[in-house]
C-alpha cells in the first residue's frame, strides 16, 4: 500500500489554509477599504462643527462666570480695603512705638525689694531635742 502524500491540490490542504487565514484575520484584522475623499470631507465638517460648538459653550461659560462673580462683588475692592486697614495700623504703630517701649522698659526696670506676703519670719522655736543637748553641755 502506498501512502498518498498530501499535495497542494488536496481538499485537506485547502481546508487547512482556509482555517489559517481565518485565524490570521481574527488576530490582526485589516481594513477592507481605504477612507474615501467623501468620508474625509464629512469628517472635516464634523470636526469644524464640534469646534464651533466648543467655542460657543466656552463663551456662554465665561458670560455665566462673569455674572456670578459680578453678583458676589468685585474682587478688586476687597484687597484695596485690606491695604487701607494695614496702612492705618502701620501709622498707629509708628506713632506709638516710642511710648509703648518707654512704658515697657519702665515696668521692667521698676524693681522694689519687697518680701512676699506669704513669707513670714518667725523666731526659731526650740526643737524637742534641744533639751538633750543643753544637758550635755552643762558641766
Amino acid at each position: 500500500m502506498a501512502l498518498r502524500a498530501k499535495t497542494r491540490s488536496s481538499k485537506g490542504y485547502k481546508r487547512k489554509l482556509q482555517k489559517e487565514s481565518l485565524a490570521r484575520a481574527k488576530r490582526c484584522p485589516r481594513p477592507t477599504s481605504k477612507p474615501t475623499l467623501k468620508q474625509a470631507k464629512t469628517a472635516k465638517t464634523e470636526m469644524e462643527q464640534y469646534h464651533l460648538q466648543y467655542q460657543h459653550r466656552k463663551k456662554r461659560f465665561k458670560a455665566k462666570e462673569a455674572g456670578a462673580l459680578g453678583s458676589l462683588g468685585s474682587g478688586s475692592t476687597e484687597p484695596e480695603e485690606e491695604t487701607q486697614v494695614m496702612t492705618v495700623l502701620q501709622n498707629y504703630f509708628w506713632q506709638n512705638k516710642d511710648k509703648v517701649l518707654d512704658k515697657l522698659l519702665a515696668f521692667v526696670y521698676d524693681i522694689w525689694p519687697e518680701s512676699h506676703e506669704n513669707y513670714h519670719i518667725h523666731e526659731k522655736k526650740p526643737c524637742s531635742m534641744d533639751w538633750h543637748f543643753r544637758c550635755l553641755h552643762i558641766k
